[in-house]
């Protein structure tokens, strides 16, 4: 009897080991890509709202006054909008939409980052 020698079937099996690992470890990496990315994502909505909310706070402080909330949040007034630097290369823009209703759209590179819609309520009313 003839003994086979077991060694391509040892070499076929490691490389085959190897290949399944190689395709795993792609995959987690394409995995962790796709993580840092929403990560990402999810702080630059973070700051677009925590920004809008802020604008929204002293609009509402000041009662629907535009100037006043401009001059809240250093930014530049216009007739009926102000807009301000937010964030890194954001901008954000409060528009008054008429009775003390404001609409807040924080903008960056990517587009509308978040848009919020506010009501300034005096003595209740």
């Amino acid at each position: 009897m003839e003994k086979r020698s077991r060694t391509p079937l040892l070499l076929m099996e490691l490389a085959l080991a190897l290949l399944i690992f190689a395709f795993c470890a792609g995959c987690c990496l394409r995995l962790f890509a796709a993580a840092r990315t929403m990560a990402e994502e999810s702080w630059a909505l973070g700051r677009a709202a925590s920004a809008a909310q802020a604008a929204a706070e002293c609009w509402k402080k000041t009662g629907g006054d535009l100037e006043e909330t401009a001059r809240l949040l250093s930014a530049e007034a216009g007739e009926s909008s102000l807009t301000m630097p937010c964030a890194e290369n954001g901008t954000l823009t409060l528009t008054d939409a008429g009775g003390r209703v404001a609409e807040i759209v924080v903008t960056d590179g990517a587009g509308e980052r978040f848009a919020l819609r506010v009501k300034a309520v005096r003595d209740g009313k």
